[in-house]
């Protein structure tokens, strides 16, 4: 029996090698401007999804397990804040 501890480093290991044969196939397919122009462009978009989601996941889980007769009350609300947070976040990344 494989221990548990086993698998997930293992796991790990492989997702780190993929993302590593990602970047060289990235980096030989763009060139190094072209990288850096997407490494700018993934960190605009790593910002707007932060403000867009504003932690309201952990939120939402956690007033579930308290009230689980409201989850759809919950589940609306938190889709409304997070949609106007997504439309406030690419008014300010297309402002950029």
């Amino acid at each position: 029996m494989i221990p548990l501890t086993l698998w997930l480093g293992v796991a790990n290991l492989v997702q780190l090698l993929l993302g590593l044969g990602r970047l060289a196939i990235l980096t030989r397919w763009l060139g190094v401007e072209h990288l850096g122009n997407l490494g700018y462009a993934l960190a605009l978009v790593w910002i707007a999804d932060m403000v867009a989601q504003a932690g309201l996941s952990t939120v939402m889980t956690r007033d579930v397990a308290a009230q689980p007769r409201r989850d759809g009350a919950l589940f609306g609300a938190v889709l409304g804040v997070r949609s106007a947070l997504s439309v406030v976040a690419g008014v300010v990344v297309g402002q950029l």
